[in-house]
């Protein structure tokens, strides 16, 4: 209890002193426009300023905000073009997955169908069920010199039949052959054409 007056003897005996030290600095006139607490002209005009620049400065970092969104939008926007672009290149490249006359959901659906057909050759050739690219070509360029201009892989409807591979060949000549071969064993079966 002894400590608690102690404290508070010492907190009011501050009070106190501060409250002398206060009047007597009005008394004497010392107190005015240099503690902020008469206002005057000078410190009128330097809040004004101070005001001005904060206006001027939250001004130019909204400027600057809307100038950066700006900025980053037309990178978004560029960035779009530029993906849209590269798909109509990639189409350009590969004309058959694309056909302007076909509705959207109709190409994509060939485009599955022709992404599941690739999948079912390179299964069945890594099943052994037929022979790979690279033995038909070799077949059709010792019988028929020139240059291939087109491999089918023709499969049959039902599971029963035979599957073949169509090699379009043009000659030295310049005439086109069509080659039908056996894709089982790489023999070929039919040729259309002259030689």
């Amino acid at each position: 209890m002894i400590n608690k007056v102690k404290a508070f003897l010492r907190l009011s005996m501050r009070y106190i002193l501060v409250v002398a030290m206060l009047s007597f600095a009005l008394s004497i006139g010392a107190v005015g426009g240099d503690f902020g607490l008469v206002p005057d002209a000078e410190a009128q005009n330097k809040t004004q300023q101070n005001k001005k620049y904060k206006n001027n400065y939250r001004d130019q970092n909204f400027k600057k905000l809307q100038q950066r969104k700006y900025q980053q939008q037309r990178k978004a926007a560029q960035e779009k073009k530029y993906q849209q672009q590269r798909q109509i290149n990639q189409y350009k490249k590969k004309p058959y997955l694309t056909n302007k006359l076909i509705p959207s959901s109709e190409r994509n659906l060939q485009v599955i169908q022709q992404m599941k057909k690739h999948d079912r050759a390179r299964d069945a050739m890594k099943s052994g069920r037929i022979v790979s690219l690279s033995v038909i070509r070799s077949t059709i360029k010792q019988r028929y010199p020139g240059r291939i201009v087109d491999v089918q892989l023709i499969e049959p409807r039902n599971n029963s039949g035979q599957i073949f591979y169509n090699v379009k060949v043009l000659t030295g000549q310049g005439k086109l052959m069509n080659v039908r071969l056996n894709a089982r064993n790489g023999n070929i079966t039919n040729v259309k054409g002259q030689r």
